[in-house]
C-alpha cells in the first residue's frame, strides 16, 4: 500500500473549481434541494405507513423500516429480480432480518417500490 504522503494530487481544471465554486454558492438551489427531498421522504414514508410498516423518523434520505414478521432478506433478493436493491439491516447491532433501509428517490421511483412491496405483502411476489 502507497502511504497517502506519496500520491499524486489530483489535478482539477479551472472550470471544474469554478463550477464547483458556484455549486457551494448557491443557496437558492440548497434551499430547494432540502426542501424536495424533505417532501419526497415525507411522502414516501407515508406511503410505506399505509402499508403497515413501521417506519423510523429520518433526516437523511434513508429509511429505515420494521416489517412485521417477514423477512427482509426475502424481501431483498424478490426486488433484485425487479432490478431493485434495498438495503437489510440484519448485520446493524440491534436489528434483526425483519429491518430494511430504504433509499429516498424519485416520486416514480419510490411510487413503483411502494407498489410492489405491497404486491409482495399481499404473497403475490412470494
Amino acid at each position: 500500500m502507497i502511504p497517502p504522503a506519496s500520491i499524486d494530487p489530483w489535478s482539477v481544471s479551472m472550470v471544474a473549481l469554478e463550477a464547483g465554486r458556484a455549486a457551494v454558492n448557491d443557496e437558492d438551489f440548497d434551499a430547494e434541494s432540502l426542501r424536495i427531498n424533505a417532501t419526497a421522504r415525507a411522502e414516501f414514508a407515508d406511503a410505506l405507513r399505509s402499508l403497515g410498516l413501521g417506519v423510523f423518523p429520518s433526516a437523511a434520505n434513508f429509511l429505515l423500516v420494521k416489517l412485521h414478521a417477514r423477512s427482509g432478506e426475502d424481501l431483498q433478493h424478490w426486488l433484485e429480480s425487479e432490478l431493485i436493491l434495498i438495503r437489510t439491516c440484519d448485520s446493524f447491532h440491534g436489528l434483526g432480518d425483519g429491518f430494511i433501509r430504504l433509499a429516498v428517490r424519485t416520486s416514480s421511483e419510490n411510487m413503483r417500490l411502494i407498489s410492489l412491496i405491497e404486491e409482495w405483502l399481499n404473497g403475490n411476489g412470494d
